[in-house]
Order: C-alpha cells, then structure tokens, then sequence
C-alpha cells in the first residue's frame, strides 16, 4: 500500500455540516425544521404553525426554525464562532432537537427561555465527520 493512502486523513466535518445533518434527522422525525428565516421570531412562529398545519394536516404540528440574525453565528467556512437560538414549537421538540443535536455532534442546550435550544460553538475545536 502507498504511505500516501495511509497518511491521508478524511478533513472533519464543519460545524455547519454537522448542523446540517442534524437538519435532516429532524425532518425524519417528523419536525418542520426551517431557516434561516428573515422575519423575527414571534412573525415566524405564526408564519410556520400555520405552513406545518396547511402541509401536514395528518402530522403534529413539530417545528424549528432560525432566523436570519442567528444564522450570522458561523462563519465563512462553516465554523460556529457564535451562538445560534433554535426556536421551537414546544418544549418536546426543543427536547428532541437537543438530543438529535448532540447525536451529530453539535454542542447544545436548553436555555432558560421557554421553547429555544441553544447551538454553541464546540469547546475543543473540529471534530471528525
């Protein structure tokens, strides 16, 4: 084998690709998860809790979303160098949100604000993919 093969080592995952594949598991399980979006957080719950019941009649009405102001938090190269707020439809999705979150390897938590998570930047640099 060539010691090139070896040596090569796979780049880790951005914090946005990682956020992004988070994404994706919550739309498997059912939550509507959006952004950014550009109108402020109260507008946006209004705007999607009637998207999710036009769309999905049969569904339980779960969403999440960001806005435009939060999506600032990374940076050019995918790299979160600030905190992003997650809302929530309810604080079970916030709950379910943590969890799928910290399954892909994004850093986050419940907050005292009723119905957010918070996305943080990790606290020992890149991980792996």
């Amino acid at each position: 084998m060539s010691r090139g093969i070896l040596a090569e080592k796979a780049s880790p995952a951005s914090d946005r690709r990682r956020f992004q594949r988070a994404v994706g598991a919550l739309w498997e399980l059912g939550i509507v998860a959006l952004g950014p979006i550009r109108a402020d957080a109260a507008r946006s719950h209004e705007i999607l809790r009637d998207h999710v019941a036009r769309n999905f009649p049969g569904g339980t009405g779960s969403y999440l979303f960001w806005t435009a102001a939060d999506e600032r938090a990374f940076g050019r190269k995918g790299m979160l160098a600030g905190t992003l707020t997650i809302h929530c439809s309810g604080r079970e999705v916030a709950d379910a949100a943590v969890s799928v979150f910290q399954d892909h390897g994004v850093d986050a938590a419940l907050p005292p604000a009723p119905d957010t998570v918070l996305v943080f930047p990790p606290a020992i640099g890149p991980r792996g993919s």
